[in-house]
């Protein structure tokens, strides 16, 4: 009885481990340029054609590093995409925080009702265009989800999350021109 109980409790311990290590590289980290390299924005080399070459110049509050993981989208490249044909938004937030404010042309697709609205996203956005998706920002889990399925269920191969979302949109000089009420 007692080995069966430490065998618990070290399989508990294992899997606390795997949690926390899964959660902290999960989160996004900020890279603190050294002062060898001043701040520059790093270009995305998976730019789809017709995406403005050079970042917003005069947007301070832009992530100016490239993100680790492909999957991943900052300020800096959402501003970089914006109004590119080729790059579509969808908005993982629930209806009526869509309604109070998106990015102009974003599709709501709300991760709590993604299988119902799947076919409006579907006809919406064509492959194989870049796809970013976003919530609220900080702890939302929602624009993962919808991404994740976007990817594994549904084919699309170039979908990113811009990790920080409304949260950090709305600190941008340019949330007024690149945002909408009413959905």
């Amino acid at each position: 009885m007692l080995f069966h109980l430490k065998t618990v409790v070290v399989i508990l311990l294992v899997m606390t481990g795997v949690g926390v290590t899964v959660n902290a590289l999960r989160t996004t980290t900020k890279i603190v340029p050294s002062k060898f390299e001043p701040n520059r924005t790093i270009k995305n080399d998976a730019t789809p054609p017709g995406v403005p070459a050079d970042p917003v110049a005069n947007d301070s509050t832009a992530t100016t590093s490239q993100p680790a993981d492909p999957h991943t989208a900052v300020l800096a490249d959402v501003l970089n995409y914006y109004g590119s044909p080729d790059v579509y938004f969808v908005d993982a937030r629930k209806p009526e925080q869509y309604a109070a404010g998106h990015i102009k042309g974003a599709i709501n697709l709300p991760s709590t009702a993604l299988f119902e609205n799947i076919e409006r996203v579907v006809s919406y956005v064509p492959q194989p265009n870049m796809v970013i998706v976003y919530c609220d920002g900080g702890n939302c889990e929602a624009s993962h989800t919808v991404a994740d399925a976007l990817r594994n269920q549904f084919g699309y191969t170039n979908v990113k999350v811009y990790i920080k979302g409304w949260e950090e949109l709305m600190t941008s000089p340019r949330f007024a021109e690149m945002t909408e009420t009413g959905a």
